[in-house]
């Protein structure tokens, strides 16, 4: 039997069919999945397909329908910005990478920065290294949100040509892009650091720029410096930490700094263990 909000889906007012959109999100049921991509293709309201993006997106990975794929990536054409980075949105949740030339697509042209931002978002959950370039360049794009979207996308990439631009992104004028360049930084560790000793050889161009940042005027660059600088700098990074430690004025990075000493520590012990 059809769900009623399938009905209301193409029958009802723009108010009526906006809530079916919202409830089916809800439901999940793969009947749903259809009506909802005639919405997104065929509403007359721009606000009902946003809905049907964003209902679809709801889905993503667990409840994964192919035939979503299509009609999202041609709404990253919609005349509605709110439509398209509905879109956007959900090609990241869904995480497929049939999406990934669209996305990049959307990330280098879109006239809409919220749009450029999420793109770069949902291209660092795919992980796809075509959008590695893509993503270097955004790095200068004009807005700050999608700068910082950008180095953390690429952190989560964790593809050694984004390096150099992650530390010359620790210089940018916002301290948001600062964090997130400092925060890739952690994500490359992470991905590597099970099989790689401390410091990763790949990072060590990062210490010196890392320690600077340190220094930095916003607490949170510092507090995301000092972190990263378990994988960049290894037991090199233990002097510089300690300083933070003790003389930083925010009680958070003095927090943060502490916790990474002990990280090091702990590797330290483990590798002795492990060496016996």
């Amino acid at each position: 039997m059809e769900l009623i909000h399938v009905q209301h889906l193409r029958d009802g007012t723009e108010e009526v069919r906006l809530e079916a959109t919202r409830v089916l999100a809800r439901i999940g049921d793969e009947q749903a999945v259809q009506p909802l991509i005639e919405a997104l293709r065929n509403d007359s309201a721009d606000s009902v397909r946003k809905g049907a993006a964003d209902a679809l997106g709801s889905f993503g990975m667990k409840d994964f329908f192919p035939s979503a794929i299509d009609p999202l990536i041609e709404a990253l054409k919609d005349d509605y910005a709110n439509v398209r980075r509905s879109a956007v949105g959900a090609l990241g949740k869904i995480g497929n990478e049939r999406a990934v030339e669209p996305l990049i697509e959307a990330l280098r042209d879109d006239s809409a920065d919220v749009v450029r931002m999420l793109a770069a978002i949902a291209l660092g959950r795919i992980g796809d290294e075509r959008a590695v370039e893509p993503l270097i360049e955004a790095l200068t794009d004009g807005r700050e949100r999608v700068r910082s979207a950008a180095a953390h996308a690429l952190g989560l990439i964790s593809d050694e040509r984004a390096i150099k631009p992650l530390i010359e992104a620790l210089k940018d004028d916002c301290a948001n892009v600062r964090c997130g360049a400092a925060g890739a930084f952690q994500s490359f560790g992470e991905s590597y650091g099970d099989d790689e000793p401390l410091p990763i050889p790949m990072l060590s161009d990062a210490f010196e720029p890392l320690i600077e940042a340190l220094r930095d005027g916003s607490a949170d660059v510092r507090r995301f410096a000092a972190w990263s600088l378990i994988w960049v700098g290894g037991m090199r990074a233990i002097g510089p930490l300690t300083e933070l430690q003790l003389g930083d004025k925010d009680r958070w990075v003095r927090v943060v700094a502490k916790e990474a000493i002990e990280e090091l520590e702990s590797y330290l012990q483990d590798s002795s263990k492990a060496s016996d």
